[in-house]
């Protein structure tokens, strides 16, 4: 909680019961993507989320404030992918050189970044179903991925229960795009959303 009260964020522990948020609430521990009505019983937001007690926007909030960065690994070539790591994270492919972005994903399965990264290259070169972005990057193309790249986001200091870790890759991945968005004023040619 001590993060919780350097963001000035309520003591959760500290509220009365009427105040708490209800287990049952759908939307508690989901990342805040679009905005949707304030409970009242959450009374003023002052650090501008709207679930300030969640772990997520904890999260969310070190991240937004460089407490937590979104550090990408340097390019590794295509070849070497297999050095990836069997973990969760967000991760930038790249053609041609390491600044010529193609598509940003995210990934939390059990086999992680590897898995990820074989199901897109699959999809990629063969045009296979398993991958969206790598289906779309055959089409455009036409399933030649020599010269790719690949930057890895992992999320070293973030907690590994699926509950926080799913929503911070989810937000981790938005914020790569987002980035990507307002630097070149449109998505990555792969990428849908």
């Amino acid at each position: 909680m001590a993060d919780a009260a350097m963001l000035g964020l309520r003591n959760p522990s500290r509220t009365r019961s009427r105040n708490r948020l209800k287990t049952s609430d759908p939307m508690v521990g989901v990342p805040v993507l679009y905005n949707r009505p304030r409970l009242k019983a959450q009374g003023p937001c002052t650090c501008g989320f709207l679930t300030p007690r969640s772990p997520v926007s904890i999260a969310r909030a070190l991240a937004d404030r460089g407490l937590v960065g979104l550090q990408l690994s340097e390019p590794i070539e295509w070849d070497k992918r297999a050095t990836l790591p069997e973990r969760a994270g967000v991760y930038i492919i790249a053609r041609g050189v390491p600044s010529n972005t193609v598509y940003i994903g995210r990934t939390w399965g059990e086999k992680g970044m590897r898995s990820r990264i074989r199901a897109f290259h699959r999809s990629a070169s063969t045009g296979q179903k398993g991958h969206a972005g790598g289906v779309t990057f055959h089409s455009r193309f036409d399933g030649d991925v020599s010269n790719l790249w690949i930057s890895v986001h992992l999320p070293d200091g973030i907690n590994q229960r699926p509950e926080i870790l799913r929503p911070y890759i989810a937000y981790a991945e938005r914020r790569v795009i987002w980035k990507y968005v307002a630097a070149h004023g449109g998505l990555p040619v792969c990428n849908s959303e």
